[in-house]
This record gives C-alpha cells, sequence and structure tokens, in this order.
C-alpha cells in the first residue's frame, strides 16, 4: 500500500512551495518536511536549491523522531513554541568561518481543526539573519496551498485506510458469529489480519499457564512459524507482550527503532524471527483482562506497519479473542462429548462381556474414541482366566492443533496406573498416558471410567449367575409389568450401565418410542448431549456418596432433565431414582420414576420472564417500585410523607457515546452501589430506565428531611467514579415529588418527580428541585414539562417524521435542493408543527437529541435517492445550541460516512434566532465546515438579532430570508423598503439569497424583480411526505434530462 507522503502530486506541490521561497526569500536551499503522526517520522517531500542542500547536516529523507541529532523532533510537542525560529549546526565541512548553518525552521498546523502538526519547513540563511526579516518571506499564505493539502491528503488516507480495515474486520467478525464456525476459522482470521495491515506473514500464539507453555495456534505467510510449536511463555517480544499487556512495533529491526522505546523490549530484539524487518505484536485479552495469547504480524520490509495498524489491531484482536474463547467452549463441548461417548461404549452391551479378553478388548475400543490418550496397557484376571493388551495411540488424527486450547478441568500429563479389584479376587490394573507434548483427558474423566469399569467388571463377574436366578429375575419383570401396567408415572430399571431392563408401558407412550425397542436400550440414548452429561454426573455423585450415605437418605433428590417427546417436541421430566442391591449389598442398578412436569416448567419459565429485579444492577424494577409504592402510600400515618426521588444522569449519552456502552454500563452499576449505600434501610432504590432512578422513602416527617436525603444522593453520586485507572465524574438531576395523603397514586407520584426532575435539568442541571402540590396549577409550567418528557418519549418512539418542500431555481425554476422539515404525529393531539415543540426542545435541552434523531433519518433517505442517481441536496436546519456542540462536526462527518454521503450533499441551515452570531466560536464552527466542503446558509435571517450591517462580515454561503419581509414586500411597510437591501448586500457579500415564504404571483415576481437566486413558498409547492417528494424529483430529472 503506497504512503499518502509518497503521493506524486504532493511532492510537486512541495518542491514549488520550495523552489518560490528559495527565489522569494533569496535562501541556499529549502526543504519541506511532512510529518507521519503515525510512524512518528518525518519525511522529506519536496526540495529546491541554490547552493549545497546539507546533507551531512542531518537533512535525510525519512527522519525517525527518535533519531538522534534530529532537530524536527521538537515541534511534535505540544508544549514546545508554535513560532518560527533559527537553530545553529556548528561543525560541519559547509559552514562558515564561525564554525555554524543557520537554519530556519517553519512548522505549519492544522490550526482549522485540531490544531496538530503537519509538517516543517527548513530553510538554510545566512549569516547574521534576523528572524522577523526572514518571517515575512514565510507567511501563512506562502504554504497554505500545502497546509490545505497535506490536510486532505491524511484524510484521504485515515478514510481508505479505515474503510479497509473496517472491511477486513467486519469479515472476521461475521466468522466469529458463524453459527458452523470451525477450527480452521483462526487460520482464516490470521490471513484477514495480515491482508488487512499488508503483513507478509502474521500467527496466533495462546498461552496455556497450566503447561506454562505458549502454542503457535494459527498461522499464515512465510514467516509465520509451524502451527502447533510450542516454547516458554516469556520467551521473545511475545512474552513481552503477554507480561506487560501492552501492543508493541518494531519499526526497522535493524535500526533497533521500536515503539514503545522500552529497554524490556530493546533486550528481545535478538529473539524476532529470522528474515523479517518490521514487527507489530498485540496483546489477546479475555472478559477479565487477561493475557490468553497474542497475534503477531511481520514484515520483510522495513516501517510496514504504525500506530494506525496498531490501533486496528488493538480492535481486531478483541474479534481473535472472541474466536478463541469460543474456539475453547467448542473444545470443551468436545471434550465432554468424547468423554461421554467412551464412557457410554464402556458401559454398552454388558452381556458381550463374557471373558477377561473381551472386558480388556472394550476398555481399549472406550479409550481409543476418546483421543487423547498416548498409550493405554490393560490387564484383566477373573475366573482364573488373564488377558493383556498394549495400544500406542500417540499418531491418533482426532489430535489438532487447537487441542492445547486451555481445556476447563486439571489434565493428565504423565502416565497413571489405576488399580480395580471386583468380586471373587477378580482384578484390572490400566496404565494410561497422554500423547507426548499434549494435554491429556481430564483427571475427573479418567476417575469416571474407573468407576465404569469396575461396575463392568463386576457386571461380567455376576453375569455368570445360577439360571435359578434367572428365572427368578424374569418371574420379577412379569410382576413389575403387571402393577405398572396402567400407570400415568414413568417407571423403569436401569442397572449401572445405564441399560435398561425393564420399563412400564407409560415410558414408550411419552416418549413416542415402541415399548419393545425400549428394554435394552441405554438410558443415554434417548436424550441429548446436554442431557448425558447432568444424568451422568447423577448417578456419578450417588456411587460418590453412597458409602456416607444413611439408609434413610438412599433416595436421590429430584433431577429435572428435558427429553424428546413423543412429536418431536420437548419435554421435561422430574426424575427420582433409588439403588437396586445385590445379594452382597453391591448396588447394581437403580429404580426410576418420572413424572412429566412440562407444564409446570413453562409456568415457572414464564415467572421468570416476569423478574421483578433490574438485569444489570438487581436493583428493583418499575413494577416492583410502584407496587412498593402503593403499599407505602397505603400505610401511611398522619403527618408522615411517602417520597419519590426521580435521578437522571446529566450527560450519560455522551460517556456511551465516548467510552462505549461496556464502559457506560460499569457507570450505572456503580451509580447502583452507591445508591444502595446512600439510602436508609426500608428505602427502595429502582432502575426504571437506561439512565433513570427512583429512590422510594417512606415515613419521612418533612420536605426538608427529604430534600436533605436527595442533596446527599446528589453528592455521592457526583463523587469522581474509578474505571480502568481513570477517573471520571458524573453528575445528575434530581426531581423530588411527595404524597401527603392516601389520594395520590403511585403513578402521579412517579410523574410528578419525573417533571421535578426535567425542570433541574432547565435550571442548569446537577441540582435537586421539589415538585409541589401547589405547582399543580400552575399550567404553563406543566405543559411545558409534559410536553418535553413527551417528546423524549416521542424520539424514541418515531413519531416524529420528515417532510420535504422543494427549493426553486430563480431563473429556471428547476428543482435546487429539498428542506427537511420535522412534523410531530401526536398519538392524542394529532400533528404538531415544529413551531410548538421545538422552542420548548430548546428551552429544556432535548434540541439535540432530536436534532441528531432528525438528521440520521434525513441522511438515509438522502442515501436512498442517491442510489436511484438523484442528485438533489438537502438543506437541514440546525438549531444553535446543537451547532455549538464541541463535536458537532465529528458527529456530522460521522454520520455522513455511515451512509455514504459527502459534505456537498448537504446545506447546513443555522436559524439565526438569538445566537451571537460574530463570536468567534462561531466563526471558527462556520469556517471549519466550510473547509470540509460543507455549503452553510443562515436561516430566517432579520428575526433575531443580527442587522444589515454586519451580514457582510458573516461567513456564510447561503442566505435565506425570511418569508415576514417576501409577505409585506407589496405592503408599502418598512419591509419592502429592506427587503432590496438586504438582496443587494447579499450580492455585494457574494452570498446566494433564498426568498422563503413566496405564496402569491405579485410576491414571485417581486423577488424576481430584485434578482434573488432561489424562491421557497406554497406558490410552488407545500411541504410534502417522502414519497411524493421522490416522485417530484424524479419528474424534475426527466423534465432536466429533456
Amino acid at each position: 500500500m503506497q504512503r499518502w507522503t509518497d503521493d506524486q502530486e504532493l511532492r510537486q506541490v512541495a518542491s514549488d512551495t520550495c523552489e518560490a521561497l528559495v527565489v522569494s526569500a533569496n535562501f541556499d536551499f529549502a526543504v519541506i518536511y511532512a510529518y507521519d503522526k503515525f510512524r512518528l517520522a518525518f519525511i522529506k517531500v519536496g526540495t529546491s536549491q541554490r547552493g549545497s542542500l546539507g546533507f551531512g547536516i542531518g537533512l535525510f529523507d525519512f527522519m525517525p523522531i527518535q533519531a538522534e541529532g534530529n532537530f524536527l523532533t521538537e515541534w511534535v510537542s505540544e508544549a514546545f513554541p508554535r513560532s518560527n525560529r533559527i537553530i545553529n549546526l556548528s561543525e560541519h565541512p559547509n559552514s562558515s568561518k564561525d564554525g555554524q548553518i543557520s537554519l530556519l525552521t517553519v512548522p505549519f498546523f492544522d490550526n482549522a481543526l485540531s490544531g496538530s502538526l503537519l509538517g516543517v519547513l527548513v530553510a538554510k540563511v545566512d549569516k547574521g539573519s534576523q528572524l522577523q526579516e526572514l518571517t515575512k518571506f514565510i507567511t501563512y499564505r506562502g504554504v497554505r496551498r500545502l497546509s490545505l493539502y497535506l490536510m486532505d491528503m491524511q484524510r484521504k488516507d485515515h478514510f481508505v485506510r479505515q474503510g479497509h480495515h473496517l472491511e477486513v474486520l467486519g469479515g472476521a467478525i461475521q466468522g466469529v458469529v458463524d453459527a458452523e464456525f470451525a477450527f480452521d476459522s483462526l487460520n482464516k482470521i490470521c490471513e484477514q489480519a495480515a491482508l488487512g495491515v499488508g503483513a507478509d506473514s502474521a500467527r496466533i500464539i495462546v498461552a496455556d499457564n497450566e503447561t506454562h507453555l505458549a502454542t503457535i495456534e494459527a498461522s499464515y505467510g512465510p514467516l509465520g512459524g509451524v502451527v502447533g510449536r510450542q516454547r516458554s511463555l516469556d520467551e521473545g517480544v511475545a512474552g513481552v507482550v503477554r507480561k506487560t499487556g501492552k501492543p508493541v512495533i518494531i519499526f526497522d529491526l535493524s535500526a533497533r527503532r521500536c515503539w514503545p522505546n522500552e529497554v524490556a523490549l530493546l533486550d528481545y530484539l535478538h529473539s524476532v524471527q529470522s528474515g523479517s524487518q518490521s514487527v507489530m505484536a498485540v496483546p489477546l485479552m479475555d472478559e477479565f483482562a487477561s493475557c490468553i495469547g497474542v497475534i503477531g504480524l511481520l514484515s520483510s520490509n522495513k516501517e510496514r506497519f504504525d500506530l494506525f495498524d496498531l490501533d486496528v489491531m488493538t480492535q481486531f484482536s478483541r474479534v481473535i479473542s472472541a474466536a478463541i474463547l469460543k474456539l475453547r467452549l467448542r473444545k470443551q463441548a468436545m471434550r465432554r462429548e468424547r468423554e461421554l461417548e467412551s464412557l457410554v461404549l464402556m458401559a454398552q452391551k454388558p452381556q458381550e462381556i463374557t471373558s477377561p479378553k473381551a472386558l480388556a478388548s472394550r476398555i481399549v475400543d472406550s479409550l481409543a474414541s476418546h483421543g487423547e490418550f498416548g498409550k493405554v496397557e490393560v490387564e484383566v484376571a477373573f475366573d482364573g482366566d488373564h488377558a493383556a493388551l498394549k495400544s500406542d495411540f500417540a499418531d491418533a488424527d482426532s489430535v489438532g492443533p487447537n487441542d492445547n486450547l486451555a481445556p476447563e478441568s486439571p489434565s493428565l500429563h504423565e502416565s497413571k496406573v489405576i488399580s480395580i479389584s471386583g468380586p471373587n479376587g477378580s482384578t484390572i490394573s490400566i496404565s494410561v498416558s497422554p500423547i507426548s507434548n499434549r494435554i491429556g483427558p481430564s483427571l475427573h474423566f479418567v476417575e469416571n471410567f474407573s468407576k465404569v469399569v469396575a461396575s463392568a467388571l463386576n457386571g461380567a463377574v455376576q453375569s455368570r449367575v445360577s439360571q435359578e436366578l434367572r428365572l427368578q429375575a424374569e418371574r420379577e419383570a412379569e410382576v413389575f409389568r403387571s402393577l405398572t401396567q396402567n400407570l400415568q408415572d414413568m417407571v423403569a430399571i436401569v442397572n449401572v450401565c445405564g441399560v435398561v431392563e425393564l420399563a412400564s408401558p407409560s415410558v414408550g407412550r411419552t416418549l413416542g418410542i415402541p415399548g419393545d425397542q425400549i428394554v435394552g436400550r441405554n438410558l443415554f440414548s434417548m436424550v441429548g448431549a446436554d442431557e448425558k452429561i447432568r444424568i451422568g454426573r447423577f448417578f456419578v455423585d450417588f456411587l460418590d456418596n453412597f458409602d456416607s450415605m444413611s439408609d434413610e437418605s438412599l433416595e436421590l433428590e429430584t433431577l429435572t432433565v428435558k427429553v424428546p417427546g413423543r412429536g418431536g417436541s420437548d419435554i421435561h421430566l422430574q426424575l427420582k431414582a433409588s439403588p437396586r442391591f445385590d445379594s452382597g449389598r453391591k448396588i447394581d442398578g437403580f429404580y426410576l420414576s418420572a413424572t412429566d412436569i412440562t407444564h409446570r416448567v413453562e409456568l415457572e419459565e414464564m415467572l421468570r420472564q416476569r423478574a421483578l429485579r433490574d438485569e444489570l444492577t438487581q436493583l428493583a424494577n418499575r413494577s416492583v417500585l410502584l407496587d412498593r409504592t402503593k403499599s407505602a402510600i397505603d400505610s401511611q400515618r398522619l403527618k408522615q410523607l411517602t417520597v419519590l426521588i426521580f435521578i437522571d444522569l446529566d450527560g450519560f449519552k455522551a460517556v456511551n457515546d465516548s467510552k462505549g456502552h461496556a464502559y457506560g454500563d460499569l457507570v450505572i452499576i456503580e451509580v447502583s452501589k452507591r445508591l444502595i449505600d446512600l439510602i436508609r434501610p426500608g428505602d427502595v432504590a429502582a432502575r426504571i430506565g437506561g439512565d433513570e432512578f427512583v429512590v422510594l422513602l417512606s415515613r419521612i416527617r418533612s420536605v426538608s428531611q427529604a430534600t436533605d436525603i436527595a442533596e446527599r444522593i446528589l453528592a455521592g453520586i457526583s463523587a469522581p467514579i474509578s474505571i480502568d485507572g481513570a477517573d471520571h465524574v458524573i453528575t445528575a438531576s434530581l426531581g423530588v415529588a411527595f404524597s401527603r395523603d392516601k389520594s395520590v397514586t403511585p403513578a402521579d407520584l412517579l410523574r410528578e418527580s419525573d417533571l421535578a426532575m426535567y425542570r433541574a435539568k432547565s435550571l442548569g442541571k446537577a441540582r435537586v428541585e421539589v415538585f409541589r402540590p401547589a405547582s399543580r396549577s400552575d399550567a404553563n409550567l406543566l405543559s411545558d414539562l409534559d410536553l418535553v418528557v413527551e417528546l423524549r418519549r416521542a424520539v424514541e418512539r418515531k413519531e416524529i417524521f420528515l417532510q420535504y418542500q422543494p427549493i426553486y431555481r430563480a431563473d429556471t425554476r428547476k428543482i435546487e435542493s429539498f428542506e427537511v422539515l420535522a412534523r410531530w404525529r401526536h398519538p392524542q393531539r394529532g400533528i404538531i408543527p415544529p413551531d410548538l415543540f421545538i422552542p420548548s426542545a430548546e428551552r429544556n435541552h432535548v434540541i439535540n437529541l432530536l436534532g441528531w434523531s432528525i438528521l440520521g433519518d434525513a441522511l438515509q433517505e438522502l442515501a436512498k435517492w442517491r442510489s436511484m442517481k438523484l442528485n438533489t441536496t438537502f438543506a437541514i436546519n440546525f438549531s444553535p445550541l446543537q451547532f455549538l456542540e464541541r463535536d458537532f462536526s465529528f458527529k456530522l462527518n460521522r454520520l455522513l460516512a455511515k451512509f455514504g454521503l459527502l459534505p456537498n450533499d448537504v446545506v447546513v441551515e443555522i436559524t439565526e434566532g438569538n445566537l451571537a452570531l460574530q463570536s468567534d466560536q462561531f466563526l471558527e464552527k462556520v469556517d471549519g465546515l466550510k473547509r470540509l466542503g460543507f455549503l452553510v446558509a443562515l436561516d430566517d435571517f432579520g428575526v433575531g438579532n443580527s442587522t444589515i450591517a454586519n451580514l457582510r462580515d458573516l461567513p456564510f454561503d447561503i442566505l435565506k430570508i425570511d418569508k415576514s419581509y417576501v409577505q409585506n414586500s407589496d405592503s408599502g411597510s418598512k419591509a419592502a423598503a429592506i427587503l432590496p437591501a438586504l438582496v443587494e448586500i447579499a450580492k455585494a457579500s457574494k452570498l446566494a439569497t433564498v426568498a422563503e415564504g413566496v405564496e402569491t404571483q405579485a410576491q414571485l415576481e417581486r423577488v424576481q424583480a430584485l434578482g434573488v437566486d432561489f424562491i421557497q413558498g406554497y406558490f410552488f409547492a407545500r411541504p410534502m411526505d417522502p414519497d411524493e417528494a421522490l416522485f417530484l424529483a424524479k419528474e424534475d430529472c426527466a423534465l432536466k434530462v429533456t
């Protein structure tokens, strides 16, 4: 990928600038360096000379800021004065007699936006030259073209790289969430990571704290390494990253240039893969902020990676971590499935085990199916017979590289001998060992397998019972069938291996299995994989605890299981079991009974869905709050108050937007904990919305007592919150409402506290306001606050809809643009025009929420038009309060990028209102928008504080004349005299003019005669719905073509 500093047109512009400066300032030479903040280096992009260029004094093509003797590095520091200066370099062959060369260094910055360094001009000056004399040649205008070009190149480079990285990241995320995610997906993600940043090779290394080894789990490219190779956890650069939990970049291995430039990293540079010149390593963190591995990117080219790539890979690492965690879960699930299959294979068809050789063969086959054993040696002896078998599974195909992902339980790492004694002197000896350099089977499985083998041994010995006992068993089976013939509950007898010996007819009816197919089947074959594990543990736990049980406790606790039922639907059974003993008081099976409790489980699930606690904070929810409030009001005594304190966090949306929802959740949790600590025992804290809490206070003696508690809550919430080592301060607006008697309902009290909270917000936030009963008669306040509450809800419920009014060219009467107009479809009041709810939204600080919602809907519609090849622009009005937001330009550009639109697709209209149009903040905002390519219009001019006199100084592109001047232009009023002057001054100021509110033929002729550029009003078209506007735009476009 070509660097933006290599752009030929950029270098030509820089060289032209140098040449002009050499001629005009009589310099010996001039060099321009562009500063690449992601590569931490200065890159020469232009030069011109009359004399010696002086490469001996450090004017190289590429100058890292860490390089010794780089005199440009000081400009990177924000603390360094941003002004021209002369530096003297001594002891140089080309220096003057006093041994010094004087260089003029001139920085230029991105003043319109972030103020970051763009580059530095270096010029050789004559001895004794004065800075003041030289700077007259080096003006802002002198490098303005180059500055703008550098800004544009940096921005384009950022957008292109960001788009490429997002595309790669999206593909990786899709792989993680794919339901069919396979083990080789790590290799695919590894490849995407390498291609995303232009690396030759990549590797994913996963740490295993149990074995203290790190394993290459995925690899791509010639330098990626061998998948499955293991090494020490702390080895090499990856070891440094794992220990510190911080990423690193080696820009140039031969120059030992890296970031961060720490001794701990420099000491390991010798261990970097041979053939690599650039390396980037990023830690892979789990949900507990622990490092589970490292992704390394390698390139044979120097300076391949930069800090932008590092930021992208840091985000990419979260996808890889999620993939690894998902693979671990899959690995654990597969491991449990293999264990269960091995146990089932060992337990099934016990009647086939009639000799020591058959039992030894069954043991070997069962362990082979597990796939994690290296060697197995088995010796079995009973009834005077003996058998021995040996098997080596070291080359088992079932073991792949990803088996080194850490398991969930302790594992076998060395050989183990299991000795089992059975009845009548029977014995079994099993020697097992894991595959070399692999994590072996879990110790838990080895123990359980031993128990199943012991049971199989007992079964094999007991299989040689007399014919009389067999006949007795058949008679008992007949009795069983007669007793269970008409039972609704299911009854069955299974042996210790889980094989069904007898079953009641209700088992077949419930499970939808023919009765003759149940006996002889293994219990585990009739349930799903998860239930196999639960039932297996059910029986194993019983066997583990049997020796410590008394006769009274031999019946197991009930177990609820889910099994496939008749018709394919799942049913829930409550399972009970009690042991069956042989003549030697040994357990040889279980009596099972099962009751269908599907209906009860479904009812319990429904009740769980109505949980009474907020899931995130575990505080009470709205339902509990209202119920407890009602109880408090009902039990309220004379001269006592029931109080609700409504709490809304100030600026919480900004926290979510800047830090992310996960960080916001941590803030909510911390606020919840503080509420619990701040309220009294018996009070109730509830969370009823995203950042909305309510506290119920009962048995309050006075309003002042309630406000004291509210002030204490406000102070507690406002204390700094420490998250991830950083402090964050968040405030809240609190509304207090109280009930003196039992006539107020909980809903009324909650509503009044909500209104009081909004009043606190309208009065400046971070305060407590009380809703007093007397204010219920204040209709204006209640109406305004009611409107604000409903307006916030309206944005959430999509009640705000948009209409579009065309703006026509005055000369051709063709459509130039459409103005976006907001309307409110209120469920009770009908359609509410903007002049009734916009002022209220501005007064009560809801305008930003409303404005960004409107903008998003409008841009989505415009993107639809663009897809139909319609080039009409949208004029979108912004409140001055929203326009003066600190990050207004950033949010606007982010929304445009989201819908694939450009700045010239939108006209930014700013309502004049009471805005101080000549303030520095306002002028800087408008200038920044224009530099980005936006057209900026001043809407409704003439109704605010601006005057015609200062119109010449306002940095707008378009002036929209308020309809009051247009509609009164033929009445002989003052407007008739002001309108011509307004148009003339606009023309003199090179502002395009739009006449608003044209409704009659006379008004149209009047404004056309004055020479306005554009016309808008009912005379041409009223505001219309999107479909009508789209039809009109298509029709107008067709007329233009013809």
